[in-house]
């Protein structure tokens, strides 16, 4: 008798970018860096004499309604205000700016990644037309993708092809700047975020799943209100089971080509996948996108796949 072939599916490149943020993220959490996304997409640009509340949008990358919500929230928790257009931060957030900085340096220095990363991740990085967040963060609390499909509030900041915009950036940045670029050209392709197309693929390819059991990172809700119900992506029936509308299946169903295309279109994709395979955290149990939304408090946003 031949023996049984084993069929062992490729994770896509923007896979193995999300379990790697998400395995250095926590390393930074546990060394102090309470909330990383706060850090890379707002403290990190503000000096201790303030920043102009209008340059922060291309200073962090992020669209005009992402950042609002982030200073609102600062603001409102007391960590900082906004005088003369001028946002500055309190005492307590100055003092977060520096403790969080130094723990993110000291946990990259002893992440095992950090070495074999580096390389790869700056030459596919320097590549990119467009510099993008230090951090994954969608264009609003309401909508995860990169650019809103494009909406107003997002501007794009060209990347200077004959300036070194790598070398001084974190891995966290190089990181995310790798796989937001990698969701953007996706989000080009197909009207949806991607990471709707990764968990309607994991989730949805036996059919429909009970409400209860759908990837709480799609947020639906079941009452018709949630976004991919409202899109015309998914329906909840009376049983409460989540059923994909025709809208839906063509989604996930064009996920693994469009990744694959992507990938394909990037240069140095190559080598970065090797390394990334190389650190083999697939079955870590890291989610397979980051879930970053809107979590109140000072903090505006938060990563929460590890938290649930």
């Amino acid at each position: 008798m031949a023996p049984a072939v084993v069929f062992r599916l490729v994770a896509p490149l923007n896979v193995l970018l999300s379990h790697a943020l998400l395995d250095l993220t926590p390393c930074c959490e546990r060394a102090g860096a309470n909330e990383v996304v706060l850090w890379s997409n707002l403290l990190r640009v503000a000096g201790d004499d303030g920043v102009d509340r209008k340059a922060l949008p291309s200073l962090v990358r992020l669209s005009r309604r992402a950042v609002r919500t982030t200073v609102d929230a600062l603001v409102r928790h007391e960590w900082a205000s906004v005088e003369g257009g001028v946002l500055g931060l309190t005492d307590v957030a100055k003092q977060s700016r520096r403790e969080w900085g130094a723990a993110i340096g000291q946990a990259e220095a002893t992440w095992p990644g950090s070495s074999s990363l580096r390389a790869p991740l700056e030459a596919f990085v320097a590549q990119l037309p467009v510099e993008y967040s230090h951090y994954p963060c969608g264009y609003g609390a309401a909508d995860q993708r990169v650019t809103g499909g494009p909406g107003a509030d997002w501007k794009p900041v060209n990347r200077n092809p004959a300036a070194d915009t790598v070398s001084s950036a974190s891995l966290l940045a190089l990181l995310s700047q790798a796989l937001v670029g990698f969701a953007a050209e996706y989000e080009s392709r197909v009207p949806f975020p991607l990471m709707v197309g990764v968990h309607l693929d994991a989730a949805f390819a036996d059919g429909p799943v009970p409400l209860a059991d759908a990837p709480p990172a799609l947020m639906i809700a079941g009452n018709g209100k949630s976004g991919l119900e409202r899109h015309g992506a998914v329906e909840v029936d009376q049983s409460r089971q989540v059923r994909l509308t025709p809208l839906g299946s063509k989604v996930r169903d064009a996920y693994r080509p469009t990744v694959q295309i992507v990938e394909s279109s990037l240069e140095a994709a190559a080598a970065l996948r090797t390394e990334l395979e190389a650190l083999d955290l697939g079955n870590v149990g890291h989610a397979d996108h980051p879930d970053v939304r809107y979590v109140g408090g000072h903090v505006g946003f938060a990563e929460i796949s590890a938290r649930q």
